[in-house]
């Protein structure tokens, strides 16, 4: 298990604190957060490049805050590959175990075997300069991966790829860790990363751990409106509270009422709904969705299989009548069912959605 505790760091007028963070042996952590919150600076800390002013790391019960580097058996892969451009590819995977003291020989033998291994031999005698970013990469993690690392430490790796080699390489290292089973901590401001590799995420802001958990519980139970915009949630609503039991309601600014349907805690701000959870429909709904409302197609975005629906509830709002000013909803759609309902801009729909869609928060 690698495991920090209450590491905190000064750089120039940057403050980095994170009080407690543990992941499993063998488990693929993401620590997600936007430019200059401190993902970096904490990776350099883990990996012995940066030392902490005070605080803690830990790989299973060995506090291994004082040791070098080069001591911490920690493979690093950065985001611009830190390849050597005077060596090849083969004498690149294989530097690590030359340093070790192996000889030419023997470390272009194990490159050799590593690379067969993960389908980039073709590559072995090219130089560094004609090397794609997403070879680029596949080099690295090999050169990283031939050291048997108890941690490998990935430093936004798909930042500077394309949409296609990203996911190429997103594959890519799925196959480093089923086969080797590494504990992982990468880093990245691409919560989509999180959702296909990671076994838990953490989200850091302005130097501080704001949240970690689950995949599922980030991405479905956000703790603040920071998270919740950072993975990308679309329908929040400032607000408040109102009611209590299965009678509890929550009242946007704007004055639309969102049933919850059970006791919440109080001080509550925030409404969510996530944009899968909402059904539309072309005729009034009948079923167990307590919040049902009327709306107008604004707008119709694709994204990558998805169509986002966006609905203005300007309109008359459910059996009472009652008038909502311009509150806006998010729905996705598969094309399939955008098709066969012939939604388009401008058309008047039903969005409905339980009551325990309903996310709330502080």
């Amino acid at each position: 298990m690698l495991t920090v505790k209450g590491i905190n760091k000064v750089f120039r007028n940057f403050s980095l604190g994170v009080d407690s963070l543990s992941i499993g042996r063998g488990d693929y952590f993401v620590l997600i957060g936007p430019t200059g919150s401190g993902k970096t600076l904490l990776l350099n800390i883990i990996a012995g490049l940066v030392a902490p002013d005070s605080g803690s790391v830990f790989l299973d019960e060995l506090d291994i805050t004082g040791l070098f580097p080069e001591k911490r058996g920690f493979g690093i892969v950065y985001q611009d590959s830190a390849l050597f451009p005077h060596l090849d590819v083969m004498d690149n995977i294989g530097f690590g175990l030359r340093m070790g003291g192996r000889s030419r020989k023997q470390a272009r033998h194990e490159a050799r075997g590593i690379m067969s291994h993960l389908g980039i031999s073709h590559l072995s005698e090219r130089g560094i300069q004609g090397l794609s970013g997403g070879e680029k990469q596949r080099v690295a993690i090999a050169r990283a991966m031939i050291m048997k690392p108890r941690v490998l430490l990935l430093d936004e790796p798909f930042s500077s790829l394309d949409y296609s080699t990203k996911e190429d390489m997103i594959q890519f290292v799925k196959r480093i860790r089923q086969e080797y089973r590494p504990t992982v901590f990468h880093i990245t401001h691409d919560f989509e990363e999180a959702l296909i590799l990671a076994d838990a995420v953490g989200v850091i802001n302005r130097g501080r751990l704001v949240q970690s958990g689950s995949v599922a519980d980030i991405f479905r139970y956000p703790g603040d409106r920071f998270v919740a915009n950072f993975v990308g949630a679309k329908n929040i609503f400032p607000g408040a509270l109102s009611g209590s039991g299965d009678d509890t309601v929550f009242s946007t600014e704007r004055g639309l009422d969102l049933y919850v349907g059970r006791a919440v805690e109080n001080h509550v701000r925030f409404a969510m709904v996530r944009a899968d959870d909402i059904v539309l429909s072309r005729s009034q709904p009948v079923g167990s969705a307590t919040n049902v409302f009327r709306g107008r197609v604004t707008d119709i975005v694709y994204k990558r299989g998805i169509n986002e629906v966006r609905l203005c509830l300007d309109r008359d709002r459910g059996a009472e009548g009652d008038v909502v000013d311009a509150d806006v909803v998010h729905a996705f759609i598969t094309t399939r069912s955008l098709r066969d309902m012939e939604i388009k801009q401008g058309d008047d729909l039903f969005a409905s959605f339980k009551g325990s869609a309903i996310h709330l928060f502080r």
